[in-house]
């Protein structure tokens, strides 16, 4: 159990160290309640990977806003061992309940959303959690339905900082017992996050 804890904290930790909405009462904004947002990071001992389908995103056509909240705690790994030891006493996630996204497109002109068909899109927006938050540019697909619904994809990486990773590694030290040696830890400076909303 020891060994699983200390490959999950460290993305959570990092999503911290990087990573708010705000809503439109009008007949330009589209809503999707069940996103997908995926996480995988590695380390010198394995790979994380973690998914969460519980995250709520709007879309405002008219102004080009785009949004996205979701409970860090929602998050599922690919192992339930990994799982578990997520939702143990020792990973208190408390401090970094949420994660959010608020941004713009700067291609709006280039969109239309009356008209079927594929659109790469161009966003610049902060990612946030808890007190943190991070400037970040996303490029990405989306697709106009037949029915005017939208789909939205994008894959993106982030690198922390190697002073974030010494700060994850103490967070650690403070956190999990003493018996795991951090220095084998190599935590990964690379995340990589993909992020899938069907909106209507």
């Amino acid at each position: 159990m020891n060994q699983t804890i200390k490959l999950l904290f460290p993305i959570m930790l990092s999503l911290s160290l990087l990573m708010g909405t705000t809503g439109y009462v009008n007949g330009q904004q589209m809503t999707c309640r069940t996103g997908h947002v995926n996480i995988q990071s590695s380390n010198a001992v394995s790979d994380i990977e973690a998914d969460n389908y519980q995250v709520q995103s709007t879309l405002n056509k008219l102004t080009g806003e785009v949004s996205f909240v979701g409970l860090t705690k929602s998050f599922v790994l690919e192992s339930g061992a990994l799982d578990k030891a997520f939702n143990s006493k020792y990973v208190n996630v408390d401090g970094y309940a949420k994660f959010k996204y608020r941004g713009k497109l700067i291609n709006l002109d280039q969109v239309d959303f009356d008209q079927p068909g594929e659109y790469q899109f161009d966003v610049i927006g902060d990612l946030t959690v808890g007190q943190s938050k991070r400037r970040t540019q996303v490029i990405g697909t989306l697709i106009v339905n037949s029915d005017l619904t939208i789909q939205a994809y994008s894959d993106f990486s982030i690198k922390i900082e190697q002073e974030n990773v010494d700060q994850i590694n103490n967070l650690l030290k403070e956190r999990i017992s003493e018996a795991i040696n951090f220095a084998v830890l190599g935590v990964s400076r690379d995340i990589n996050i993909s992020v899938l909303f069907n909106y209507r």
